[in-house]
């Protein structure tokens, strides 16, 4: 469980990454300076989605924490399951969200809460 846990970890770790090293240094300084001029909208969606993921995140933990306490729960093992099965629709909303990921207030935050779900699996 944990391993499969620790791979939808790295899957959707990978999918963020992926855009950004493929793009060349002009257009990503043409992109920062399109996310400095996002309206208050988008930026909003960019906080909603992370506060959105931070909540996921969350729950991830806890549920991992009590399939690890007693790996017989069926009920918490399939919530495991249920949960993890959502890393790519996160992944996919992530990508679409460029200008967040594009920010480096939001990649950063992104970024902890992924180390957040991997410190709670290496436990």
């Amino acid at each position: 469980m944990k391993n499969l846990l620790l791979i939808f970890s790295m899957l959707f770790m990978l999918s963020c990454c992926t855009d950004a090293t493929k793009k060349d240094e002009a257009k990503a300084d043409d992109q920062k300076a399109n996310t400095e001029q996002t309206d208050d909208a988008s930026k909003s969606d960019c906080d909603e989605f992370l506060d959105d993921y931070e909540k996921w995140v969350d729950e991830v933990i806890v549920v991992y924490k009590k399939v690890q306490e007693d790996p017989t729960d069926m009920e918490n093992t399939q919530k495991l399951l249920t949960v993890t099965t959502e890393v790519s629709k996160w992944a996919e909303k992530w990508e679409s969200l460029m200008d967040c990921a594009n920010n480096e207030e939001y990649a950063k935050r992104m970024e902890e809460l992924e180390e957040r779900v991997n410190k709670a699996m290496s436990e």
